[in-house]
């Protein structure tokens, strides 16, 4: 597997037997087994492992993370609803075409700039090449305060404010990317996701997304159901022949 910063993973090929996410249940998942230690925890549970793009990329993803609450859905227009999920909100919200890779299109000080979607990622990331097209200086950059971030290889970045980075519309002022020499692109971290609501809607590649904060009360959103499930799995390894990806 390829990280963020171009290096390479060798990964073992597994299957989980079965995964279950509330009322969904999925047979004979494929997996990358990789080897590394499980620090993290949802509550009291370890996090064994992540819900990749293949699964994804047939649901809903709705984030409200100001708020702590996900959304994993389908939506069917044959069933009363409109054509596309941006219904559910009340108010105004912005959308913006995402491609098959998670990415979208964003205008960084003026400049075209291609971002993925990371709410994993703790502060936004940028190319430094992106940043120079953006009017950013090496002196500029010299002045900024040192960030390290932990891909598969610890890269060292300077934070640096932009002026103002427009998504579909939205206009977001002083907003901080971490910029680096070896990525491939440029991502939108927490920083972003935690004064939005979020939904990444795979099915027709678009991102729709609301501001808010934690000060105010969860939006009413037109869905018919508020609750939270937390998916089990269970994996049973078997021999095989080591693969590279």
């Amino acid at each position: 597997m390829r990280a963020q910063d171009n290096n390479i993973v060798t990964t073992e090929r597994t299957e989980i037997d079965n995964l279950q996410i509330g009322e969904v249940s999925l047979s004979d998942v494929p997996a990358s087994l990789l080897d590394e230690d499980t620090t993290s925890k949802a509550g009291e549970l370890p996090v064994i492992g992540l819900i990749g793009r293949d699964l994804l990329e047939h649901v809903e993803v709705l984030f409200d993370v100001p708020h702590k609450k996900l959304a994993l859905f389908q939506w069917n227009s044959r069933d009363g609803c409109s054509g596309t999920p941006d219904s559910i909100f009340s108010g105004t919200v912005y959308k913006i075409p995402m491609d098959s890779d998670g990415g979208i299109q964003a205008v960084v000080d003026g400049t075209s700039v291609r971002l993925q979607l990371d709410p994993d990622l703790k502060t936004s990331v940028l190319p430094r090449s992106a940043a120079y097209d953006a009017g950013v200086s090496d002196e500029m950059l010299d002045k900024d305060p040192r960030v390290t971030t932990q891909y598969a290889a610890i890269t060292i970045g300077a934070k640096h404010r932009f002026k103002k980075i427009n998504l579909g519309g939205r206009i977001i002022s002083n907003f901080d990317f971490i910029v680096q020499n070896n990525i491939r692109d440029g991502a939108l971290g927490e920083n972003f996701f935690s004064g939005m609501i979020a939904l990444l809607d795979f099915p027709h590649g678009q991102l729709i997304f609301q501001p808010t904060d934690s000060r105010n009360h969860a939006p009413t959103l037109h869905l018919h159901f508020d609750q939270s499930r937390q998916g089990f799995t269970s994996v049973h390894e078997t021999q095989g022949t080591l693969k590279q990806k």
